[in-house]
């Protein structure tokens, strides 16, 4: 491209002359109107620009409020649904424990288990319990039919003990004489070694509806028949067995060649075996050797007389 000023030549390219200076293109006039779309565009940007601003500023503001509240303590925050709520567990009460000691007892007798029967007597108690007694003994025996029972009530008495009223029902089907139907017993608790364990057992009242002043009268007689054996009274002796007892159980365990050896007895227990039969059960001494002893009385022709005799253990 030729300067027209100079004259030189510059490269097609040039705006300037590369000599003189001078201007080789003009450029194209700028239109006043083409200035308007740029103040918009310029405008929207910085608009933009604000809203980001202020969209950043307001999200800031708000997760520092929400952090602020979450780092508070609650005076009282609530219980979710994972939270345990534990109670105090409460010591059994001496009748609950009793009641289960009696349910235990009578639960062995129903299985036939008269050893595991006995874990639940007090140690005097134990005295009169003899297992294999009952293991050899027939229905006729009372801890020998015994086929349901049921808890009536549970108190304390005045002398500490628990006592325990029971309903007891007998199966009779295989006995050789009747048996109740139903017997009422109450079991006498002591705390013996940090147990609850039956001490001792007293007869109510059975289906017969046995008036309980008639099983005083059964033991008074085997008392009084001991008292006459121990202060040798041989001629008051028939005036409080049967027949059968004279001639089969007198000479055998009351001789009176032996009768200065003994010198003391005690009576535990009594309760109604069947219809005409009460069983009595206490201890003899004979010089150094104490006996456990069952004494069976009945009645005969109107009178209640000691039939027979059997030493449960010594």
């Amino acid at each position: 491209m030729i300067c027209p000023k100079c004259g030189r030549d510059n490269p097609d390219d040039a705006i300037f002359c590369t000599y003189c200076g001078n201007t080789l293109k003009q450029f194209p006039a700028v239109s006043k109107k083409s200035s308007v779309p740029m103040a918009i565009l310029a405008g929207c940007i910085v608009f933009m620009v604000a809203l980001l601003f202020l969209g950043a500023l307001g999200g800031m503001f708000y997760f520092y409020s929400q952090k602020k509240k979450l780092t508070r303590s609650p005076k009282n925050p609530p219980v979710t649904a994972t939270t345990k709520v534990t109670t105090p567990t409460t010591q059994e009460s001496s009748e609950t424990l009793a009641k289960k000691t009696v349910e235990a007892f009578l639960q062995a007798i129903l299985q036939r288990d008269y050893y595991k029967a006995e874990d639940y007597l007090s140690n005097k108690k134990k005295q009169t319990w003899d297992p294999e007694y009952y293991k050899r003994s027939g229905p006729e025996v009372y801890y020998c039919a015994l086929d349901g029972f049921q808890i009536l009530e549970v108190k304390k008495s005045d002398e500490g003990k628990v006592v325990v009223r029971v309903k007891e029902t007998s199966s009779s089907d295989k006995a050789l004489t009747p048996l109740p139907e139903y017997t009422i017993n109450e079991y006498y608790l002591i705390e013996e070694e940090g147990r609850w364990l039956i001490d001792e057992v007293k007869f109510i009242e059975n289906k017969y509806k046995e008036d309980t002043a008639t099983g005083e009268k059964a033991w008074n007689v085997v008392g009084e028949f001991l008292n006459a054996v121990k202060e040798n009274k041989l001629t008051e002796i028939p005036n409080y067995v049967t027949q059968n007892f004279y001639q089969n159980y007198y000479e055998y365990y009351y001789s009176p060649r032996n009768t200065d050896l003994f010198h003391k007895f005690e009576l535990l227990e009594w309760w109604r075996n069947d219809e005409k039969t009460f069983i009595i059960q206490g201890s003899e001494e004979w010089g150094s050797e104490t006996r456990m002893m069952e004494y069976r009385v009945i009645v005969e022709n109107g009178r209640l007389l000691l039939d027979s005799v059997q030493i449960m253990s010594n």
